[in-house]
């Protein structure tokens, strides 16, 4: 039986609850280096068609896998961490300062940074190992863990 508890709100988690809810609202600050700007690669235009009502949902996951394997191949490994971490690192702030989306934002970023899905719910990136990652996307419902979710996995 799984049981949820709900701990009472302490100082430490309204602040973390308020850190949160800020992050949310203002757009995020990708690392840049005037002296070193990304280099933005030819497969950064892949992501122009991400979300273009002529293609499918499964064609957008088919692009991002496209972008991270071209990622891994320059860096060794996929990028880590959250939507909004995987995105910055993609649009260069990684250790090469190499771009695999385009500079100018399109369709396929939310105000917060985060990659998303024709739906406009984020993807779910779920690292399987340093070079294996599952992307999902919540599918029409917007609900991520329902049946009609897409993913990588589902289409290889």
């Amino acid at each position: 039986m799984l049981r949820i508890f709900n701990a009472p709100e302490t100082q430490e988690t309204q602040h973390t609850n308020s850190v949160t809810e800020k992050s949310r609202s203002n757009p995020p600050i990708f690392p840049t280096s005037p002296d070193k700007p990304s280099i933005i690669l030819p497969v950064a235009s892949e992501a122009n068609r991400l979300n273009d009502p002529a293609s499918t949902a499964e064609e957008d996951i088919a692009i991002l896998t496209t972008l991270l394997r071209e990622y891994r191949r320059q860096l060794g490994e996929n990028p880590v961490g959250d939507n909004i971490e995987i995105t910055a690192a993609l649009l260069g702030a990684n250790t090469k300062n190499l771009s695999y989306l385009p500079a100018e934002s399109g369709n396929f970023l939310d105000n917060s940074g985060q990659l998303i899905d024709r739906w406009e719910i984020p993807y779910f990136f779920h690292s399987i190992s340093g070079t294996e990652m599952d992307i999902i996307s919540a599918g029409p419902d917007r609900i991520l863990h329902t049946a009609d979710d897409l993913s990588s996995e589902q289409l290889d």
